[in-house]
């Protein structure tokens, strides 16, 4: 059952965020092929025309020139920043700091904070229930089965601050990266000798969380990401078309 949960939210996770992301990557590809293809046509249209262009389509032509002359250069850009990226996130620094940047994103931030505290407490849930002492399962949760190297170093603070003489809550509260109301369960549970049932619960309360979340996102995301998409490719065709707006003109230019 914990691994049927744990796998159930992945997923709803990884779909919510992978949407906008296959959007934006085919935007991105329409925008180039735009550049490369059909920015040159208008271009030497309005050349033979000797047309006084806007600023808007001197800039796209402008702009349809770099992606040209240094589209190899640029390829070979976004290809080292990707395998630089990939090596610094195996290091601990760039790991740290790329799940802090995931948990600070606008919107998808929450979303992943939520599922990563629903992950956290269903595993601390089963751990205790099995019989396992609380420190060892902090320590067990903090070793990688998070997901993310913020929340694990928070729960190894708080394994370090219990053998100090700590309560579970207040070191909880100390590290500054878990809601209040996942605390008050956690001190009730650490009170009542029910802490096993009140991180379960708040694993309930988590998952539930995610699940409207993604429900949401699901229905706004797709109505924004096509007037994203509109808005890019309707931006293009607007630059392009603006000469055409005062095609008279242009001819007399051209006239003379």
């Amino acid at each position: 059952v914990y691994l049927e949960k744990t796998a159930q939210l992945r997923r709803k996770v990884i779909g919510a965020l992978s949407y906008p992301l296959v959007i934006l990557a085919v935007a991105v590809l329409i925008v180039i092929i735009m550049m490369v293809k059909l920015v040159p046509i208008f271009e030497g249209v309005y050349t033979r025309m000797n047309a006084q262009l806007p600023p808007p389509t001197r800039l796209l032509i402008s702009l349809s020139h770099v992606v040209q002359d240094s589209f190899l250069l640029i390829g070979l850009g976004v290809l080292g920043a990707v395998v630089f990226g990939y090596l610094g996130v195996q290091t601990q620094r760039g790991r740290r700091l790329f799940d802090r940047v995931k948990l600070s994103l606008p919107v998808f931030g929450s979303l992943i904070r939520k599922a990563v505290l629903a992950r956290t407490c269903r595993t601390l849930s089963v751990l205790l229930s099995a019989g396992i002492p609380l420190l060892e399962a902090l320590e067990t949760v903090a070793g990688g089965i998070c997901g993310n190297k913020v929340i694990e170093e928070a729960l190894a603070a708080a394994a370090e601050g219990m053998e100090h003489g700590g309560t579970i809550a207040g070191t909880l509260r100390r590290t500054g990266e878990f809601p209040s109301m996942l605390l008050q369960l956690v001190a009730t549970g650490e009170e009542t000798g029910t802490l096993p049932a009140m991180l379960a619960r708040a694993a309930g309360y988590y998952e539930q969380q995610v699940d409207n979340v993604v429900a949401t996102l699901s229905t706004l995301i797709e109505p924004v990401m096509i007037v994203f998409m509109g808005g890019i490719a309707g931006s293009v065709i607007f630059a392009l078309y603006l000469p055409i707006f005062s095609l008279g003109q242009a001819m007399r230019g051209g006239i003379r």
